[in-house]
């Protein structure tokens, strides 16, 4: 027997490998401990329960059913609710505002709490410094003193305290400001009023600190250091320098127009991320990432270096309906680093096959991060051509990460896990992988052949035909 305390004994390697993914085998951690995991870094750090975590939950789930109701023909087919792009977009930030301080608490350390308290008053001081003579900017201190005591009174996580709902509610009024008053802005273009200032001021600076709370310093930071950059252009370097901006100009580029915060950025999160987002989420929560990980290990597990291996194919196949590396981690990681820790990697090495494979899920189609969407809107290509030309250098990408995996454990002199059954005949093998493509193919049929007859049978009614179909193969499986 090795005296290895990171190789396990065949029984304890079989007994691990058939345990189901959904249950983890990291000491001390469990499924509710990875849930709060990913919710404080991906998905919102509170946890509130009664009606005040029963009322988040309604809002996101109206937040997905308004994004699927724009996407689909409804709109136009009954004639109500229909929305133009800007509007579209107005919406879709209010949710993202409202959740973000409704989920996740203000203060993670006290470089992001001086973030927090910074960024507000030097913002504010800049935004004083570019007003011209007669822009009102009496109100401006008032703004930043309030959302820096917002955040010195704290942020429990078990609960959202008031001055937080206050917040939440004044950032999505601030974005469905453009939808509110559509048609007044398009008739002053150019020519913010009073409450054009008020209102894009306060949402400029609720917005960044929803940022810092959901994603984390970096991109707060470098917006705000352009935004700098934008009213200090003349004390720049020369060779950056530019004649600086006023504060009407920044309020009618960042806010007012579809130039700056309403831009083809947040066109595409409205268009296409959210949509994708949701789809690889529900996809998830029936059970597809578990079904990926079972799969990878045992395509993988028993060669060398095999939970290595299933770690890099489970964490490229969940790459396919996720479009969050975090969580891709989560779910597989807290399964497959265990295991290869037991055949012989360190602590460092399965972190780090890990978490190399799972950041490079964001380019495995076809849901993939929010770059390949953005360069749908600035190339001007359809997203199938991304997810088309995306695939061959993600499944390069990963088919390196096995091989550098299996030098590694070549080198090692690593074995696998031990199969937790006897492998089939080579013959009875292929006889399933052939039934399995002829059942995938005449269901194929089906579907191609049946909504041939559907849509002529029932005429416009077809997809609502359609969608009663699924609801009921859904429930019946």
């Amino acid at each position: 027997m090795s005296d290895d305390p990171n190789r396990a004994t065949p029984a304890t390697s079989t007994a691990t490998a058939s345990q189901p993914a959904s249950q983890s085998p990291a000491d001390g951690l469990s499924q509710d401990e990875l849930d709060a995991l990913v919710a404080a870094a991906d998905t919102g750090g509170r946890t509130p329960s009664g009606p005040v975590g029963l009322f988040i939950m309604l809002v996101a789930l109206a937040w997905s059913l308004f994004q699927l109701w724009i996407a689909s023909p409804l709109p136009f087919m009954v004639g109500f609710g229909v929305f133009n792009d800007t509007e579209a977009r107005a919406f879709h930030l209010a949710f993202a505002l409202f959740l973000a301080f409704a989920a996740y608490p203000a203060a993670k350390g006290a470089t992001q709490t001086g973030l927090a308290i910074g960024v507000p008053v030097a913002l504010s001081a800049l935004f004083i410094y570019g007003s011209r003579e007669g822009d009102p900017i009496w109100w401006i201190p008032l703004v930043g003193a309030a959302m820096v005591v917002a955040v010195l009174l704290g942020s429990p996580r078990n609960r959202v305290p008031v001055w937080e709902w206050a917040l939440a509610i004044i950032g999505a009024a601030a974005a469905l400001y453009v939808y509110a008053f559509y048609d007044e802005i398009g008739r002053r273009v150019g020519a913010p009023i009073t409450q054009d200032f008020v209102v894009s001021v306060i949402g400029i600076l609720i917005l960044l600190e929803a940022t810092r709370r959901a994603l984390g310093p970096a991109l707060m930071i470098v917006a705000s250091v352009f935004l700098i950059y934008t009213f200090l252009g003349p004390m720049m370097p020369q060779i950056i320098a530019h004649k600086g901006n006023s504060l009407a100009e920044v309020v009618n580029h960042q806010w007012i127009t579809t130039q700056g915060v309403f831009g083809i950025a947040l066109g595409v999160s409205t268009s296409f991320v959210f949509l994708f987002v949701l789809f690889g989420s529900l996809l998830d929560k029936a059970g597809a990432g578990n079904y990926f990980i079972q799969v990878a290990f045992s395509l993988m597990g028993h060669m060398r270096g095999g939970p290595a291996k299933a770690a890099v194919v489970s964490s490229a196949m969940t790459g396919l309906i996720s479009g969050s590396s975090i969580a891709n981690v989560v779910t597989t990681g807290t399964f497959t680093i265990p295991l290869m820790k037991r055949v012989g990697f360190s602590s460092e090495k399965a972190g780090a096959v890990e978490v190399a494979s799972s950041v490079n899920g964001q380019i495995m189609p076809p849901v993939m991060g929010a770059a390949a969407f953005l360069m749908v809107e600035y190339v001007g290509i359809p997203y199938f051509d991304v997810v088309k030309h995306a695939f061959l250098p993600a499944v390069i990408s990963y088919i390196a990460l096995v091989y550098i995996v299996h030098l590694e454990a070549v080198k090692a002199g690593m074995e696998g896990l031990p199969r937790a059954y006897t492998p089939k005949p080579i013959v009875q093998r292929l006889i399933g992988i052939a039934f399995a493509i002829a059942v995938i193919c005449a269901l194929s049929f089906a579907v191609y052949y049946g909504m041939g007859w559907i849509r002529p049978a029932f005429g416009d009614a077809a997809g609502w035909v359609v969608f009663a179909l699924l609801i009921v193969v859904y429930i019946a499986l």
